[in-house]
């Protein structure tokens, strides 16, 4: 087992603050292909009888600061209305970081990360609902296992007195990043079917 060349952790290392800085403006910007294409995590539609209230401030007043950052909501088309969240640069690397541990909660409202849009067909008098998850995510997940798997591999191929303790710490480790990434996956599912929740009293 090779321990992965430190120059691809540094690269990918770097691609990650370039995506993370790049998706930050996009958000902050309103772009709207960015609230268009992701990696999809929430998606849900239901059929109205009557057009929905899309207005940006009636749909700013449904998510006040409360436990959670308050969502702010953008047209972006006609039919079609972006959201995420309040945007705060320190607040978003904490939560980033720390966001999974109860023990924050001096950090102030919990931030998720969330966005998405909502987009209502007049034709089909359908409105859909879609949730994303930062294209940031996934890399920096990478990274981390690259880097356990690296040190993991570096003791194998030292000392095998070593092997018990360091497998160990090993799964350690992938189970609370494991952990983490779940809590976060739940957090998100749970604010986007607030945001669904808007426009069907009945979703629990």
């Amino acid at each position: 087992m090779e321990v992965m060349n430190p120059k691809i952790l540094g690269v990918l290392f770097v691609v990650v603050i370039i995506v993370m800085i790049l998706e930050s403006i996009a958000r902050w910007t309103w772009q709207s292909f960015y609230f268009r294409f992701g990696i999809p995590l929430f998606k849900k539609s239901i059929r109205l009888s009557s057009p929905p209230n899309l207005s940006v401030d009636y749909l700013n007043g449904q998510f006040e600061l409360g436990r959670y950052v308050a969502l702010r909501f953008k047209q972006i088309a006609l039919h079609e209305v972006a959201f995420r969240e309040g945007f705060s640069v320190f607040r978003n690397f904490l939560w980033s970081l720390l966001g999974a541990f109860k023990s924050t909660k001096d950090l102030g409202p919990k931030k998720t990360n969330i966005y998405g849009s909502i987009l209502y067909d007049e034709t089909t008098r359908e409105l859909h609902v879609i949730g994303f998850v930062g294209w940031s995510t996934p890399l920096t997940s990478i990274i981390f296992i690259g880097i356990a798997s690296s040190v993991f591999a570096s003791f194998l191929s030292s000392s095998s007195d070593d092997l018990p303790n360091t497998g160990l710490i090993f799964i350690m480790f992938l189970v609370i990043l494991i952990a983490i990434l779940a809590q976060s996956y739940f957090a998100k599912k749970k604010r986007y079917a607030a945001v669904f929740k808007i426009f069907s009293p009945e979703e629990t």
